[in-house]
């Protein structure tokens, strides 16, 4: 008897399945979805929030491409993937995090901006061990997530856990009340995460 399953991987040549091509943050749909059908729901969040550098807020606020894309949806409906995904991230919150040891690469960046572009690049770099300042000129981070809160699209704890988790590190000083002006000594890169409508920082003398 012939394998629907195995026509459809041997037709795709190892090709991402749709969902997975369709998804802006590279998630693999696939492993995700298998790890979930066995009960490995652990190994399940980790193949999610290896793509989603901050799992609770992208659970909410995703405008589900996977889903618009998922071929199931002609035949039926679509794979509720975000509702999986929402499932991992609450059972996410009855586990303790694992601390594990980076190397301190002795490179600093400044950060400029603490909106969800900024924290998730300070992030993503102090997990590589660069020492990373997320300068902010409001008194919270966050930026614009708020108003998602405010109208409630976004758990105001998806959002606290993210922003725990910049106050927790050891590579992150999240410098708030903090503006930039101009040109700062004392790092080996300066990236710019600042919102619409933010004055553009003076240039070198």
């Amino acid at each position: 008897m012939l394998d629907p399953h195995k026509l459809a991987r041997d037709c795709i040549m190892d090709a991402p399945p749709p969902c997975s091509a369709a998804c802006p943050i590279g998630v693999d749909v696939r492993d995700l979805v298998e790890r979930i059908r066995i009960g490995s729901h652990s190994a399940a969040y980790k193949v999610y929030a290896k793509s989603a550098i901050f799992p609770g807020i992208v659970c909410h606020l995703c405008p589900r491409p996977c889903e618009q894309a998922c071929p199931r949806g002609e035949l039926d409906q679509s794979i509720r993937l975000l509702e999986l995904e929402k499932f991992l991230w609450r059972q996410s919150q009855q586990e303790s995090p694992r601390p594990f040891f980076i190397p301190d690469k002795k490179k600093r960046v400044l950060v400029i901006g603490a909106g969800l572009a900024g924290m998730a690049i300070a992030l993503k770099l102090a997990q590589r061990g660069y020492f990373v300042t997320l300068a902010e000129q409001s008194p919270r981070a966050g930026g614009a997530l708020w108003a998602a809160v405010e109208d409630g699209r976004l758990p105001t704890e998806a959002l606290q856990e993210a922003i725990a988790a910049l106050e927790a590190h050891r590579f992150i000083e999240l410098a708030l009340n903090r503006p930039v002006t101009g040109p700062v000594e004392g790092y080996n890169a300066t990236l710019i995460c600042t919102g619409p409508g933010t004055p553009p920082l003076a240039p070198d003398p």
